[in-house]
């Protein structure tokens, strides 16, 4: 397992299932704010990774639709700003479980620019974040995004996981 950034660290870079991913607490609206910042980014929806379906539970109201989907590692849409998943990579469950809620997944990006893959391309806007270095990461698709209606479901991104 990679070392791990320390804990009073509000920013961390590190590897999901789909790219590298820049990340936060949650409910740390300052970090957040930052990130934006760095990204260039307007739109304040994101994904999250959690460690558990417990962790999720603790933060958000989900119905059996959402957690049936939630076990298949979808990113489900829980509030008007966050999706949520469970991540299969385990560098990002440790992160959301060391942080005790769930973090931010956002592509580490410039927004409009690709998602990145090998922190040896790095941006250097992005260079004083602490960084958890797995290596290249295999390039695969994001994350599922959908929301849970009574009786079904809208894809917001295809994604990885088919449906």
């Amino acid at each position: 397992m990679p070392k791990l950034p320390p804990k009073n660290s509000p920013l961390v870079i590190y590897p999901t299932e789909s790219s590298y991913a820049l990340g936060c607490r949650y409910n740390d609206s300052a970090a957040i704010r930052r990130i934006m910042r760095l990204k260039g980014r307007s739109d304040n929806r994101f994904t999250l990774i959690a460690n558990s379906l417990t962790q999720i539970k603790q933060h958000f109201d989900i119905t059996s639709h959402m957690e049936q989907l939630l076990n298949q590692s979808v990113s489900v849409v829980v509030t008007d700003k966050f999706a949520v998943r469970i991540s299969t990579n385990p560098v990002a469950r440790e992160l959301a479980k060391q942080a005790g809620v769930p973090i931010l997944a956002t592509s580490l990006n410039v927004s409009g620019k690709p998602p990145l893959f090998d922190l040896r391309r790095l941006d250097k806007r992005f260079a004083d974040i602490p960084r958890i270095d797995s290596g290249p990461l295999p390039q695969r698709p994001p994350s599922t995004i959908v929301e849970c209606f009574r009786g079904g479901y809208v894809i917001h991104r295809a994604g990885a996981v088919k449906l």
